[in-house]
């Protein structure tokens, strides 16, 4: 990156959960990267300097298998130079579907 990077990371008590939003103006994720990460068939690549996604497969199965329900991991990217937001809603009650 040529800029100044910036990560926020707000941590908000819901009724039924805790919602974690990190947050970044970084290099962002093409909406391709998006969907390999959002289905789970995020692939590593040695050779890659950007490894976004790596790792992010595993924390969303675990967090659906878990606490059973599969609404519990967003993340965006607007594009390239335009950063990224990630959303994690932990229910306070395992099992609770109103996060």
């Amino acid at each position: 990156m040529d800029w100044e990077g910036h990560i926020s990371l707000l941590i908000e008590e819901m009724p039924y959960s805790y919602q974690i939003i990190i947050q970044d103006n970084g290099v962002g994720i093409s909406q391709e990267r998006l969907v390999e990460i959002r289905s789970g068939q995020c692939k590593s690549d040695e050779n890659e300097d950007n490894s976004n996604g790596i790792g992010l497969g595993n924390v969303i199965e675990r967090l659906n298998l878990y606490y059973r329900q599969g609404n519990l991991f967003t993340i965006v990217s607007e594009g390239k130079n335009k950063g990224i937001m990630v959303t994690i809603k932990i229910p306070k009650e395992r099992g609770h579907q109103d996060v």
